[in-house]
């Protein structure tokens, strides 16, 4: 990869990583409010801003101190994937509960 295109690479991550974190705070508002399938569609913009850039995240930087912000980039963008597919499942978990002892016969 040359030069400017891993510059672009990190440039794209960071881009990708700043509407990451705006998705995901505004899906832990939507969340707390209740307002779960907004929260559900922010939560899914941050898996799909962050999938392209996590195995594209420069590992072959020069110079340690910018291999380790590469990785911090990754981990960060990782931490919010996770996250955010927790999310949806607790909040598919509360949409969905039954409580059979509730239902009629």
């Amino acid at each position: 990869m040359k030069t400017g295109d891993m510059m672009k690479t990190d440039i794209s991550a960071a881009a990708a990583l700043r509407e990451a974190r705006r998705h995901y705070e505004e899906g832990v508002a939507l969340r707390q409010a209740a307002r779960f399938g907004e929260a559900i569609n922010e939560f899914e913009a941050v898996i799909a801003a962050v999938r392209p850039f996590l195995d594209n995240v420069r590992k072959d930087a020069a110079g340690e101190s910018a291999e380790n912000a590469a990785e911090e980039m990754r981990k960060e963008l990782l931490r919010l994937k996770h996250g955010s597919q927790a999310s949806i499942d607790l909040i598919n978990e509360i949409v969905f509960f039954v409580n059979a002892d509730l239902m009629n016969p």
